[in-house]
């Protein structure tokens, strides 16, 4: 969201300096049509001001009189091809620096879009390793379950050893044997062993 309204900020800032170099283009080109309108006034003052001066000077011959029309016409022509040319240079310039502008605010943009791919990545790549520790703790806590499991296993399988059986021998007393049993406790199941076997 904050990059949306940079980039629309940008954006207006782009039109707003559309605009105002718009509104310089045409100050600039109102100043060059007057300054040309000008121009043509002063010629048409000074031409009209030659004419008098051609009439009054009778010993001139038409071919000079001719000859210095066509200079005339030929300042004029050079002036108004260069005043063309003036004019189309500066839309040139105006349309370079606009591109200009706008290749700069996508810099801008992509820079601030590339900055928080980083800022992303980063997180992911803390999340991914967080997780490859919890992973880790995980098989750590899985082979500690299984070496008890193994452990209890090798334990209840052990060989348990007592005595099978024994006799009382009374004292001063009738002849009592008790017979008593061994038992095995393994995980197949408690055997009995007894004395009679």
């Amino acid at each position: 969201m904050y990059y949306g309204k940079v980039l629309r900020q940008i954006a207006e800032s782009i039109q707003s300096l559309a605009a105002d170099i718009q509104s310089g283009i045409e100050r600039i080109s109102s100043k060059i049509e007057s300054a040309s309108a000008e121009n043509k006034a002063e010629n048409a003052k000074e031409k009209p001001e030659q004419k008098l001066e051609v009439t009054a000077v009778l010993h001139r011959d038409r071919s000079e009189i001719e000859a210095e029309s066509a200079r005339e016409t030929h300042k004029e022509i050079r002036a108004s091809s260069a005043e063309f040319r003036d004019r189309i240079r500066l839309y040139v310039e105006v349309t370079a620096l606009i591109i200009g502008v706008v290749v700069a605010g996508a810099n801008v943009a992509l820079w601030i879009q590339t900055k928080e791919s980083t800022r992303i990545a980063r997180i992911a790549a803390d999340a991914a390793k967080a997780g490859a520790d919890a992973s880790k703790a995980q098989v750590e806590a899985t082979k500690e379950s299984i070496d008890e499991t193994v452990k209890n296993f090798r334990l209840d399988q052990r060989a348990w050893i007592g005595p099978k059986s024994f006799d009382l021998l009374p004292m001063n007393a009738p002849d009592l044997t008790l017979p008593s049993e061994c038992v095995s406790l393994s995980p197949a199941g408690l055997r009995r062993y007894s004395s009679s076997s």
